[in-house]
């Protein structure tokens, strides 16, 4: 039996262009497989830059993949945020990208934008904090019935039990649905969820370039990279002894 190996994307939150080269020399030789810019944090727009980014990137690191975030602190519908998100997604659609991460309440808001798109490179997402999160489990059945080529899903921790139920019951139902997904709970008291990413074979799992500039609940790329090279260990063992067994 083959199992899927879980991709580490690194996030990118560079205020400006000229801070990409420094970010990409701490790239160096880490184990990562996909590069996630945050876009929203740019305080710069300039479309030749951000072109030349790319290209950069892509050459530098032809084997990886780009997946570009744009979230915006306001989810609920306001006209001067849809028509800013509009123009920044059709800009995206026309760029060289691996993935966009979409939130899912915008899916429906710019709906006819993503049929121009193929749905393997648009990660449905969710965060799901303080009193939403409490309501993770509807608002999962509720994200499934927009059948989504792939989903990410944050949620702030309830307890250890009920996060630990919450991650178990949507790695089923995601698997049962053949969909790609992403799990995780954030906060440092939810790091344990993103440990088990590889075990449950996701399709992500979210790290920093060094301890120094991690966010909460993350690992670095390096400590992500041996939790999956631990359990791909543990896995080949397993597959011996069954096979001596038998």
């Amino acid at each position: 039996m083959e199992f899927k190996k879980t991709k580490i994307v690194i996030p990118m939150r560079i205020l400006h262009f000229k801070e990409w080269h420094r970010f990409k020399a701490s790239l160096g030789s880490l184990p990562f497989d996909v590069l996630e810019w945050r876009i929203d944090i740019l305080k710069e727009n300039q479309p030749t830059a951000f072109e030349a980014v790319i290209r950069d990137f892509q050459t530098t690191f032809p084997k990886k993949e780009l997946m570009v975030t744009y979230r915006t602190e306001k989810r609920e519908v306001n006209e001067e945020e849809k028509e800013k998100r509009e123009e920044v997604y059709t800009y995206l659609l026309t760029q060289p990208l691996d993935y966009i991460d979409v939130e899912c309440s915008f899916i429906a808001e710019h709906l006819p934008l993503w049929g121009e798109w193929p749905k393997e490179h648009l990660l449905v997402s969710t965060h799901l904090y303080g009193e939403e999160a409490k309501q993770r489990v509807a608002i999962g059945s509720e994200l499934l019935e927009l059948e989504p080529k792939q989903i990410k899903m944050a949620v702030d921790p309830l307890g250890l039990s009920q996060d630990t139920d919450w991650l178990l019951l949507e790695q089923e139902r995601w698997t049962q649905a053949e969909i790609p997904f992403s799990l995780m709970v954030m906060q440092d008291c939810g790091k344990w969820s993103r440990a088990l990413a590889p075990e449950l074979e996701e399709q992500f799992v979210y790290a920093s370039v060094g301890s120094c500039c991690r966010e909460e609940g993350q690992f670095t790329a390096n400590e992500m990279k041996q939790i999956e090279e631990e359990l791909w260990q543990r896995r080949k063992k397993s597959k011996k002894q069954t096979q001596c067994d038998n």
